[in-house]
């Protein structure tokens, strides 16, 4: 009877929306969902209309094809607080998860039933041309004209969406014994979920980078930008001026060194071979090339046995991660790349988007961007006071600048 109820309403609010233009059929017919392709579902959501007690609608139980599953993410903006999908207002937007057909269904998950069986199913954001680097298009509200862009503008944008694609691996055998979803390796709900990325390996939720678009981490990141373009004009500017009073005898001692320097350096050019010099300062080169692939190598490493040991906790499953290995190594298992970046940038304080998470083709790649993005490793060798540690730099702090010079 709650079927049959609930099917007349549905069919009320198709015939309402029908007559008052909110449904398109052709687009519906060519593009198999709300609108145009590019277009959002529809606001009014027959599944709103669902008595209590029904629950909600997975995409094949939706009427989606079992190979292929879309389904979208939604949230909505206050000022000063960001986005968020508790700011959705109901009757108005769209619910915070829905299928092609603007039906309100549960988020990504690894299992999916349909009827008696279980179909494992992987997930994966859609980052293109027409989104931003984390996959969100941007609206003034969720209309089927609404005008879709791929940047955040704090004035006419107060809604967004993000398409997850899924796509169908095959049908789970059920285990002898009776095993229930949770006891089964890899088929827990999805680890790449919102809050389960975020909370997989410490207790207290973390912001992701979607979380921190607004006004005033927007402001923030500007005063970022200023200081450290700042602190590099001021670093270029007090080498100069360095290399200036080193010249100009402004300290006469470290002046009288190199000087004293130079002239060792001359008289040895008519004694020692040109060849034997170029060879040195080629050793030398090859020597330190040496010493940095070393630390990245080793930086690597780090990175993978933490993300070995992360990705068996959420799997269940040992896992050994090479730098060899594909990305869909852990796709392949349940992890997705929107749960691999926040995982990254929780761990090592990154923030790094998906779409750079997703030019990498293995995990080796994945590592050394996590390496480069991150203060969390030792990039740089440990530099000592000696003097024969490091010769050049020892000397230049020596020498004043301009601005010691002012003080």
């Amino acid at each position: 009877d709650l079927e049959e109820a609930a099917g007349g309403q549905r069919a009320a609010l198709s015939d309402r929306a029908i007559a008052g233009g909110m449904f398109n059929a052709h687009a519906y017919e060519k593009h198999g969902r709300w609108g145009s392709a590019a277009s959002t579902p529809a606001s009014l959501s027959p599944e709103r209309a669902k008595p209590p007690g029904l629950a909600a609608r997975t995409p094949i139980e939706a009427g989606l094809p079992t190979q292929d599953a879309i389904i979208w993410e939604a949230e909505r903006r206050i000022v000063f607080t960001g986005f968020s999908a508790d700011y959705l207002i109901e009757g108005l937007d769209l619910p915070a998860w829905s299928d092609e057909r603007g039906c309100e269904c549960p988020g990504p998950r690894n299992v999916v039933f349909d009827g008696g069986r279980k179909f494992r199913y992987q997930w994966k954001v859609v980052v293109n041309a027409e989104t931003d680097e984390n996959g969100w298009q941007y609206a003034w509200r969720f209309t089927e004209g609404a005008e879709w862009l791929c940047t955040l503008d704090t004035v006419n944008t107060w809604v967004r969406r993000r398409q997850h694609h899924g796509r169908c691996l095959g049908p789970i055998e059920e285990p002898e014994g009776g095993a229930n979803d949770a006891a089964t390796p890899g088929m827990e709900p999805m680890a790449s979920d919102a809050k389960i990325g975020r909370e997989a390996a410490s207790g207290a939720p973390a912001r992701t980078v979607e979380e921190m678009l607004t006004e005033n981490e927007q402001y923030r990141r500007y005063i970022q930008l200023y200081l450290s373009i700042r602190n590099d004009v001021d670093f270029i500017v007090g080498i100069l001026e360095k290399y200036k009073n080193l010249i100009t005898w402004r300290d006469e001692t470290i002046t009288g060194m190199i000087f004293v320097f130079l002239l060792i350096i001359f008289a040895l050019s008519f004694v020692v071979p040109t060849s034997l010099v170029f060879g040195f300062f080629v050793g030398l080169t090859f020597y330190i090339g040496s010493m940095m692939g070393q630390r990245k190598r080793a930086n690597r490493a780090l990175f993978l046995d933490q993300l070995s040991r992360w990705s068996s906790s959420v799997c269940g499953q040992q896992l050994s991660l090479k730098a060899s290995d594909s990305c869909s190594v852990l796709e392949e298992r349940g992890v997705s790349r929107l749960g691999l970046r926040d995982w990254c940038n929780r761990t090592f304080m990154t923030q790094l988007n998906l779409r750079s998470v997703d030019l990498c083709t293995t995990l080796g790649e994945l590592g050394d961007l996590v390496v480069l993005a991150s203060a969390c490793f030792e990039k740089t060798p440990r530099r000592y006071r000696a003097w024969h540690s490091d010769f050049y730099n020892n000397l230049i702090d020596h020498v004043p600048s301009d601005e010691t010079h002012h003080d």
